[in-house]
Protein backbone atom coordinates (compact mmCIF):
# COMPACT_ATOMS: atom_id res chain seq x y z
CA UNK A 1 0.00 0.00 0.00
CA UNK A 2 1.01 3.62 -0.63
CA UNK A 3 0.33 6.54 1.73
CA UNK A 4 -0.68 9.83 0.50
CA UNK A 5 -1.11 12.35 3.45
CA UNK A 6 -2.62 10.67 5.96
CA UNK A 7 -4.27 8.11 3.90
CA UNK A 8 -3.27 4.56 2.89
CA UNK A 9 -4.21 3.82 -1.11
CA UNK A 10 -4.20 -0.17 -2.24
CA UNK A 11 -1.21 -0.80 -5.01
CA UNK A 12 -2.89 -0.70 -7.79
CA UNK A 13 -1.44 -4.23 -10.38
CA UNK A 14 -2.35 -4.86 -13.56
CA UNK A 15 -2.56 -8.77 -14.49
CA UNK A 16 -2.37 -9.27 -18.46
CA UNK A 17 -1.35 -11.83 -20.64
CA UNK A 18 -2.07 -13.73 -23.92
CA UNK A 19 -5.44 -15.60 -24.32
CA UNK A 20 -6.18 -18.46 -21.77
CA UNK A 21 -2.84 -18.00 -20.10
CA UNK A 22 -3.74 -18.06 -17.00
CA UNK A 23 -4.96 -14.52 -16.21
CA UNK A 24 -8.23 -15.52 -14.60
CA UNK A 25 -7.00 -18.41 -12.27
CA UNK A 26 -4.14 -15.82 -11.12
CA UNK A 27 -6.99 -12.83 -10.22
CA UNK A 28 -9.48 -15.95 -8.21
CA UNK A 29 -5.84 -16.30 -5.94
CA UNK A 30 -5.62 -13.03 -5.53
CA UNK A 31 -9.11 -12.21 -4.78
CA UNK A 32 -9.34 -14.98 -2.29
CA UNK A 33 -5.86 -13.59 -0.38
CA UNK A 34 -8.28 -10.10 -0.11
CA UNK A 35 -7.83 -8.40 -3.20
CA UNK A 36 -10.50 -6.37 -4.96
CA UNK A 37 -10.42 -7.85 -8.47
CA UNK A 38 -11.87 -6.31 -11.75
CA UNK A 39 -12.13 -7.90 -14.65
CA UNK A 40 -11.69 -5.04 -18.06
CA UNK A 41 -13.59 -7.78 -20.52
CA UNK A 42 -16.72 -8.07 -18.34
CA UNK A 43 -16.71 -3.83 -17.87
CA UNK A 44 -16.69 -3.80 -22.04
CA UNK A 45 -19.57 -6.43 -21.20
CA UNK A 46 -21.35 -3.97 -18.82
CA UNK A 47 -20.90 -0.71 -21.66
CA UNK A 48 -22.37 -2.46 -24.69
CA UNK A 49 -25.63 -3.54 -22.50
CA UNK A 50 -25.62 -0.50 -20.19
CA UNK A 51 -23.86 2.08 -21.70
CA UNK A 52 -25.98 4.38 -23.48
CA UNK A 53 -23.29 6.53 -24.94
CA UNK A 54 -20.93 3.87 -26.12
CA UNK A 55 -24.78 1.81 -27.32
CA UNK A 56 -25.05 4.71 -29.30
CA UNK A 57 -21.12 5.80 -30.53
CA UNK A 58 -20.96 1.61 -31.14
CA UNK A 59 -24.10 1.40 -33.45
CA UNK A 60 -23.43 4.63 -35.51
CA UNK A 61 -20.07 3.35 -36.23
CA UNK A 62 -21.19 -0.28 -37.65
CA UNK A 63 -24.79 -0.03 -38.30
CA UNK A 64 -27.71 -1.80 -37.16
CA UNK A 65 -26.39 -4.86 -38.32
CA UNK A 66 -23.99 -5.57 -34.77
CA UNK A 67 -27.58 -5.63 -33.16
CA UNK A 68 -30.38 -8.00 -31.84
CA UNK A 69 -33.63 -6.87 -30.75
CA UNK A 70 -32.26 -3.35 -30.60
CA UNK A 71 -29.27 -4.52 -28.49
CA UNK A 72 -25.57 -4.44 -29.45
CA UNK A 73 -24.41 -8.83 -30.22
CA UNK A 74 -21.47 -9.03 -28.95
CA UNK A 75 -21.12 -12.51 -31.01
CA UNK A 76 -22.03 -10.18 -34.25
CA UNK A 77 -20.03 -7.65 -33.47
CA UNK A 78 -16.97 -9.80 -32.37
CA UNK A 79 -17.24 -11.50 -35.98
CA UNK A 80 -17.12 -8.44 -37.25
CA UNK A 81 -14.03 -6.64 -35.85
CA UNK A 82 -12.55 -9.93 -35.38
CA UNK A 83 -12.08 -10.22 -39.36
CA UNK A 84 -11.16 -6.59 -39.80
CA UNK A 85 -8.13 -4.71 -37.88
CA UNK A 86 -9.33 -1.31 -38.85
CA UNK A 87 -12.89 -2.46 -37.63
CA UNK A 88 -10.85 -3.00 -34.32
CA UNK A 89 -9.04 -0.38 -34.21
CA UNK A 90 -12.25 1.85 -34.55
CA UNK A 91 -14.18 0.17 -31.82
CA UNK A 92 -11.44 0.23 -29.39
CA UNK A 93 -11.01 3.72 -30.31
CA UNK A 94 -14.78 4.26 -28.31
CA UNK A 95 -14.66 1.77 -26.06
CA UNK A 96 -11.10 1.99 -24.47
CA UNK A 97 -11.52 5.22 -23.14
CA UNK A 98 -14.65 4.46 -21.13
CA UNK A 99 -12.73 0.99 -19.59
CA UNK A 100 -10.41 3.02 -18.37
CA UNK A 101 -12.71 6.02 -16.99
CA UNK A 102 -14.70 2.65 -15.35
CA UNK A 103 -11.41 1.24 -14.11
CA UNK A 104 -10.42 4.46 -12.44
CA UNK A 105 -13.78 5.41 -10.90
CA UNK A 106 -13.79 1.91 -9.55
CA UNK A 107 -10.22 2.23 -7.76
CA UNK A 108 -11.32 5.86 -6.17
CA UNK A 109 -14.29 4.10 -5.10
CA UNK A 110 -12.35 1.26 -3.06
CA UNK A 111 -9.06 2.83 -2.50
CA UNK A 112 -9.26 3.20 1.12
CA UNK A 113 -11.19 0.20 1.45
CA UNK A 114 -9.28 -3.00 3.84
CA UNK A 115 -8.17 -5.07 0.34
CA UNK A 116 -4.64 -6.22 -0.06
CA UNK A 117 -4.74 -5.02 -3.72
CA UNK A 118 -6.62 -3.33 -6.74
CA UNK A 119 -6.49 -6.10 -9.18
CA UNK A 120 -7.34 -5.48 -12.94
CA UNK A 121 -7.52 -8.19 -15.32
CA UNK A 122 -6.54 -7.05 -18.49
CA UNK A 123 -5.71 -8.59 -22.03
CA UNK A 124 -4.53 -4.88 -23.67
CA UNK A 125 -2.60 -3.46 -21.11
CA UNK A 126 0.47 -2.39 -22.89
CA UNK A 127 -2.01 -2.05 -26.24
CA UNK A 128 -4.02 0.72 -24.51
CA UNK A 129 -1.14 2.36 -23.06
CA UNK A 130 -2.01 1.86 -19.99
CA UNK A 131 0.64 0.34 -17.51
CA UNK A 132 1.87 4.08 -16.38
CA UNK A 133 -1.05 4.18 -14.04
CA UNK A 134 -0.48 1.33 -12.15
CA UNK A 135 2.11 0.40 -9.34
CA UNK A 136 2.80 -3.32 -10.97
CA UNK A 137 2.13 -4.96 -14.03
CA UNK A 138 1.91 -8.43 -14.10
CA UNK A 139 2.28 -10.47 -16.61
CA UNK A 140 1.48 -14.26 -17.11
CA UNK A 141 3.08 -16.18 -19.56
CA UNK A 142 2.21 -20.26 -20.62
CA UNK A 143 3.04 -22.43 -23.41
CA UNK A 144 1.51 -21.05 -26.69
CA UNK A 145 0.88 -24.54 -27.40
CA UNK A 146 -1.25 -24.92 -24.90
CA UNK A 147 -2.66 -21.30 -24.55
CA UNK A 148 -4.30 -22.41 -28.02
CA UNK A 149 -5.34 -25.43 -27.25
CA UNK A 150 -7.31 -24.26 -24.32
CA UNK A 151 -8.93 -20.93 -26.16
CA UNK A 152 -9.66 -23.25 -29.24
CA UNK A 153 -11.37 -25.82 -27.27
CA UNK A 154 -13.82 -22.97 -25.76
CA UNK A 155 -13.80 -20.74 -28.85
CA UNK A 156 -12.99 -23.28 -32.32
CA UNK A 157 -10.24 -23.69 -34.05
CA UNK A 158 -8.73 -20.83 -35.61
CA UNK A 159 -9.72 -18.28 -32.86
CA UNK A 160 -6.43 -18.52 -31.16
CA UNK A 161 -4.56 -16.99 -34.13
CA UNK A 162 -7.00 -14.42 -35.22
CA UNK A 163 -7.27 -12.76 -31.12
CA UNK A 164 -3.16 -13.35 -31.05
CA UNK A 165 -3.45 -11.26 -34.63
CA UNK A 166 -4.69 -8.21 -32.39
CA UNK A 167 -2.04 -8.52 -29.66
CA UNK A 168 1.31 -8.37 -28.42
CA UNK A 169 3.23 -11.58 -28.77
CA UNK A 170 3.44 -13.25 -25.44
CA UNK A 171 7.04 -12.40 -25.24
CA UNK A 172 6.69 -8.36 -25.79
CA UNK A 173 4.06 -8.69 -22.80
CA UNK A 174 6.93 -10.35 -20.58
CA UNK A 175 9.58 -8.01 -21.58
CA UNK A 176 7.40 -5.23 -20.64
CA UNK A 177 6.20 -6.28 -17.48
CA UNK A 178 7.51 -5.47 -13.67
CA UNK A 179 6.80 -9.35 -13.06
CA UNK A 180 6.36 -12.66 -14.83
CA UNK A 181 4.55 -15.16 -13.39
CA UNK A 182 5.14 -18.66 -15.24
CA UNK A 183 1.84 -20.90 -15.81
CA UNK A 184 2.56 -24.61 -16.18
CA UNK A 185 -1.11 -25.59 -15.69
CA UNK A 186 -0.39 -26.83 -12.35
CA UNK A 187 -2.89 -24.29 -9.89
CA UNK A 188 -0.76 -25.31 -7.12
CA UNK A 189 1.94 -24.21 -8.82
CA UNK A 190 0.39 -20.57 -8.95
CA UNK A 191 -0.71 -20.49 -5.78
CA UNK A 192 3.04 -20.77 -4.96
CA UNK A 193 3.80 -17.91 -6.81
CA UNK A 194 0.74 -15.29 -6.55
CA UNK A 195 1.70 -13.82 -3.58
CA UNK A 196 4.53 -12.38 -5.56
CA UNK A 197 1.55 -9.66 -6.27
CA UNK A 198 1.39 -8.48 -3.77
CA UNK A 199 4.65 -7.87 -1.71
Amino acid sequence: MEKIGESVKIRKIAITGIAASGKSAVCDILKEMGAYVINSDEVVHKLYSQNKDVQKKVVGEFGEKITSQGKIDREKLGILVFQDKEALKRLENIVHPYVIKTIEETYNLVKDQQYSAFVVEIPLLFEMGFEGWFDENVTITSPEEECRFRFEEKFGKGSFDRRMSHQLPQREKARLADLIIENNGSLEDLKRQAPQCLV
